[in-house]
Protein backbone atom coordinates (compact mmCIF):
# COMPACT_ATOMS: atom_id res chain seq x y z
CA UNK A 1 0.00 0.00 0.00
CA UNK A 2 1.56 3.04 -1.05
CA UNK A 3 -0.95 5.81 -1.11
CA UNK A 4 0.17 9.23 -0.65
CA UNK A 5 -0.87 11.59 2.53
CA UNK A 6 -2.98 13.86 0.29
CA UNK A 7 -5.19 11.04 -1.23
CA UNK A 8 -6.05 9.62 1.56
CA UNK A 9 -10.23 10.01 2.42
CA UNK A 10 -10.78 7.97 4.76
CA UNK A 11 -10.80 10.81 8.03
CA UNK A 12 -12.64 13.29 6.11
CA UNK A 13 -15.90 13.46 7.55
CA UNK A 14 -14.27 13.57 11.20
CA UNK A 15 -12.42 16.39 10.03
CA UNK A 16 -15.35 18.62 8.43
CA UNK A 17 -17.09 17.60 11.77
CA UNK A 18 -14.31 19.02 13.66
CA UNK A 19 -13.85 22.18 11.55
CA UNK A 20 -17.85 22.47 11.88
CA UNK A 21 -18.40 21.84 15.32
CA UNK A 22 -17.03 25.14 16.74
CA UNK A 23 -19.51 26.87 14.74
CA UNK A 24 -22.96 25.12 14.93
CA UNK A 25 -21.54 25.38 19.38
CA UNK A 26 -21.49 28.71 18.94
CA UNK A 27 -24.20 29.58 16.65
CA UNK A 28 -26.90 27.95 18.82
CA UNK A 29 -24.97 29.34 22.12
CA UNK A 30 -25.79 32.94 20.05
CA UNK A 31 -28.86 31.58 19.43
CA UNK A 32 -30.35 30.51 23.17
CA UNK A 33 -29.02 34.66 24.03
CA UNK A 34 -31.33 35.82 21.54
CA UNK A 35 -34.21 33.89 23.25
CA UNK A 36 -33.10 34.93 26.51
CA UNK A 37 -33.06 38.58 25.52
CA UNK A 38 -36.55 38.44 23.77
CA UNK A 39 -38.08 37.06 26.63
CA UNK A 40 -36.19 39.24 29.34
CA UNK A 41 -37.49 42.25 27.28
CA UNK A 42 -41.06 41.10 26.75
CA UNK A 43 -40.36 40.75 30.61
CA UNK A 44 -39.51 44.12 31.10
CA UNK A 45 -42.09 45.54 28.52
CA UNK A 46 -45.02 43.81 30.49
CA UNK A 47 -43.82 45.76 33.78
CA UNK A 48 -43.07 48.58 31.92
CA UNK A 49 -46.80 48.68 30.70
CA UNK A 50 -48.24 47.96 34.00
CA UNK A 51 -46.45 50.64 35.82
CA UNK A 52 -47.38 53.54 33.41
CA UNK A 53 -51.30 52.56 33.18
CA UNK A 54 -51.07 52.75 36.95
CA UNK A 55 -49.61 55.85 36.68
CA UNK A 56 -52.00 56.74 34.29
CA UNK A 57 -55.31 55.72 36.62
CA UNK A 58 -53.36 57.78 39.37
CA UNK A 59 -53.96 60.98 37.07
CA UNK A 60 -57.25 59.67 36.52
CA UNK A 61 -58.18 60.35 40.22
CA UNK A 62 -56.97 63.57 39.90
CA UNK A 63 -53.28 63.23 41.09
CA UNK A 64 -50.53 65.32 38.91
CA UNK A 65 -47.85 65.09 41.54
CA UNK A 66 -44.69 63.78 39.48
CA UNK A 67 -43.26 62.31 42.81
CA UNK A 68 -46.72 60.37 43.46
CA UNK A 69 -46.87 59.21 40.07
CA UNK A 70 -43.42 57.75 39.84
CA UNK A 71 -43.91 56.06 43.19
CA UNK A 72 -46.82 54.48 42.02
CA UNK A 73 -45.17 53.37 38.53
CA UNK A 74 -42.11 51.72 40.51
CA UNK A 75 -44.27 50.09 43.08
CA UNK A 76 -46.11 48.35 39.90
CA UNK A 77 -42.75 47.85 38.39
CA UNK A 78 -41.68 46.08 41.39
CA UNK A 79 -44.78 44.38 41.83
CA UNK A 80 -45.26 43.04 38.50
CA UNK A 81 -42.13 42.55 36.92
CA UNK A 82 -40.05 40.74 39.88
CA UNK A 83 -36.41 39.99 39.53
CA UNK A 84 -36.53 40.93 35.85
CA UNK A 85 -37.18 44.76 37.07
CA UNK A 86 -34.65 44.82 40.06
CA UNK A 87 -32.14 47.47 39.45
CA UNK A 88 -33.50 49.50 36.40
CA UNK A 89 -33.14 52.70 35.82
CA UNK A 90 -36.89 54.22 35.74
CA UNK A 91 -37.54 57.57 34.21
CA UNK A 92 -40.99 59.23 34.01
CA UNK A 93 -42.09 62.36 32.10
CA UNK A 94 -45.47 63.38 32.43
CA UNK A 95 -46.73 66.09 29.84
CA UNK A 96 -50.22 67.59 31.44
CA UNK A 97 -50.81 69.29 28.52
CA UNK A 98 -51.62 66.56 26.45
CA UNK A 99 -52.52 63.98 29.31
CA UNK A 100 -49.36 61.95 27.99
CA UNK A 101 -47.13 59.50 30.68
CA UNK A 102 -43.99 58.19 29.60
CA UNK A 103 -42.03 55.74 31.17
CA UNK A 104 -38.98 54.84 30.26
CA UNK A 105 -36.75 51.73 31.65
CA UNK A 106 -32.89 50.66 31.00
CA UNK A 107 -31.34 47.61 32.60
CA UNK A 108 -28.22 46.61 31.50
CA UNK A 109 -28.26 42.40 31.25
CA UNK A 110 -25.26 40.35 30.65
CA UNK A 111 -26.29 37.35 28.41
CA UNK A 112 -24.29 34.23 29.13
CA UNK A 113 -22.47 33.53 26.15
CA UNK A 114 -22.47 36.54 24.33
CA UNK A 115 -20.14 38.30 26.98
CA UNK A 116 -17.33 36.25 25.59
CA UNK A 117 -17.35 37.84 21.93
CA UNK A 118 -17.64 41.04 23.03
CA UNK A 119 -16.88 43.25 26.49
CA UNK A 120 -19.70 45.95 25.50
CA UNK A 121 -22.95 44.53 25.88
CA UNK A 122 -25.53 47.27 25.10
CA UNK A 123 -28.18 47.86 27.80
CA UNK A 124 -31.79 46.95 27.39
CA UNK A 125 -34.43 49.67 26.65
CA UNK A 126 -38.13 49.67 27.05
CA UNK A 127 -40.51 52.71 26.79
CA UNK A 128 -44.25 52.89 27.40
CA UNK A 129 -46.64 55.85 26.71
CA UNK A 130 -50.20 55.82 28.27
CA UNK A 131 -52.56 58.81 27.42
CA UNK A 132 -55.55 60.19 29.22
CA UNK A 133 -58.25 61.57 27.44
CA UNK A 134 -59.67 63.41 30.34
CA UNK A 135 -58.78 63.86 34.18
CA UNK A 136 -62.01 65.59 34.61
CA UNK A 137 -64.42 64.18 37.76
CA UNK A 138 -67.09 61.35 36.79
CA UNK A 139 -70.36 62.24 38.06
CA UNK A 140 -73.32 59.94 38.12
CA UNK A 141 -76.63 59.15 39.47
CA UNK A 142 -77.71 55.38 40.52
CA UNK A 143 -81.43 54.16 38.88
CA UNK A 144 -83.08 51.10 40.09
CA UNK A 145 -84.49 49.16 37.34
CA UNK A 146 -88.16 51.04 37.62
CA UNK A 147 -86.67 54.81 37.04
CA UNK A 148 -86.44 55.78 41.00
CA UNK A 149 -83.52 57.11 42.76
CA UNK A 150 -82.19 54.60 44.35
CA UNK A 151 -82.37 55.90 48.12
CA UNK A 152 -85.63 58.21 48.62
CA UNK A 153 -83.82 61.55 49.31
CA UNK A 154 -80.67 60.15 48.64
CA UNK A 155 -78.41 62.80 46.93
CA UNK A 156 -74.36 63.44 46.48
CA UNK A 157 -72.92 66.98 47.14
CA UNK A 158 -69.60 67.17 45.23
CA UNK A 159 -67.61 70.89 44.42
CA UNK A 160 -67.05 69.71 40.28
CA UNK A 161 -70.45 67.80 40.10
Amino acid sequence: MNRSFANHKSGSVAMIFAISFPVFLGASALALDYAEANRYRTRLQMAADTAVLASARELTLGNKDLTVLKAVAQNFMESSGGKVAEGATMDLTLDAKAGKITLDLEKVWTPFFAHYFSSRINPVKISATARVHSTGALCFVGLAPTGEALYQRSFATTHVC
